[in-house]
């Protein structure tokens, strides 16, 4: 089982030492901890909103934690970012909104790196395998489809559990985003209830999901991406040891 975890948003390098050291400290052992968080956050309803702190920053942060033995994923949004990051980080993750970008697919799969592709909440299950399939297509050979919700409406997400069977029926890995699965409408950032995710990610598990995503923040009420969505980093151990 893979746990990718961390802040949604790499905000700084203490923020994310904080949450990977807490992590690792209860974390079970048969459990492969990634840790995530997002050099760029390209992906935004507002102008206003953070995106980040530039590459070099980002190179600087993940070189630290790779060196006190954290395995880093990190999301690419263009194919040229894959070179760029390919010696900083160990896995590379494919935001939902770019996920049928066949381009950054295939820079993503050929780059030996493992790969969480994100499922766009706009996909049916059926067409999720279309994603897989275009990744074997590129050669990959370690990847998961991402289960993160779907539209409801304009703004709520809500999760089909069929999803896990049938992308594992058709012969892939699936990961479950068990934080942005919760999100609601907001009004110029997206809102949503972090109190799921426990239950969320037990249903995941009764489907199969041979990973899981979550997102963890030391106060996630100043965040500055998702703040209603991720866990906060005190209830984190909590979290762990229900769900595993």
């Amino acid at each position: 089982m893979k746990l990718f975890a961390g802040p949604c948003a790499l905000e700084s390098g203490e923020v994310c030492f904080e949450v990977a050291k807490t992590i690792s400290k209860y974390i079970p052992k048969h459990v492969d901890f990634y840790f995530k968080t997002s050099f760029e956050k390209a992906n935004r309803s507002s102008h206003n909103s953070f995106t980040g702190k530039g590459y070099g920053y980002a190179m600087d942060v993940f070189s630290e934690l790779r060196t006190s033995g954290y395995k880093i994923i990190t999301d690419i949004h263009l194919p040229n970012q894959v070179d760029l990051f390919h010696d900083y980080v160990d896995a590379f993750q494919v935001p939902a909104f770019l996920c049928r970008q066949s381009e950054l697919l295939e820079a993503v799969a050929k780059s030996g790196k493992l790969v969480n592709v994100k499922k766009g909440q706009f996909i049916s299950p059926r067409n999720a395998i279309l994603l897989g399939e275009k990744m074997e297509s590129y050669g990959c050979e370690d990847f998961y489809i991402c289960e993160r919700g779907s539209c409801f409406g304009y703004d709520n997400l809500v999760v089909d559990f069929r999803t896990i069977d049938i992308l594992k029926n058709a012969g892939f890995k699936v990961c479950f985003d068990a934080t942005h699965s919760t999100q609601e409408g907001g009004d110029s950032v997206t809102s949503g209830n972090w109190k799921y995710a426990e239950k969320l990610s037990k249903s995941a598990l009764v489907w199969g999901t041979d990973a899981l995503f979550v997102e963890v923040h030391p106060k996630p009420s100043e965040a500055l991406s998702d703040k209603d969505c991720q866990i906060p980093l005190s209830e984190f151990p909590n979290y762990l040891s229900s769900v595993f």
